[in-house]
């Protein structure tokens, strides 16, 4: 396992290493310290559960962010078309935001 996927939340938040990483179903996770107090670092995979951090973090409803994600991507992407520019990766995020809308990921 590549450990630099940690190495900026290491740096943020003054993390240091406390063991090896390791796996678990949603994504992976480094015993850690900071200064004496041990904890665990976790970088998700799941998008159910990244939105959730965000939303968390940020005070925001859950299905207020994902009705932005999607009224964004659809927007960017007529924009993108617009200057020729391929907005797969657009169509993609607002498939995403609206599984998420309506709880099948």
């Amino acid at each position: 396992m590549n450990d630099s996927v940690f190495d900026r939340y290491l740096k943020v938040w003054a993390l240091t290493i406390d063991g090896d990483p390791f796996a678990s179903l949603n994504g992976q996770l480094l015993p850690v310290r900071h200064g004496d107090i041990p904890a665990m670092l976790k970088v998700s995979h799941s998008p159910e559960e990244q939105v959730g951090i965000i939303c968390e973090a940020a005070h925001i409803d859950r299905q207020r962010l994902m009705q932005w994600a999607l009224a964004w991507a659809g927007l960017s992407a007529t924009w993108m078309m617009e200057d020729g520019v391929d907005p797969v990766g657009r169509f993609e995020l607002a498939k995403l935001a609206a599984l998420l809308l309506d709880g099948s990921a």
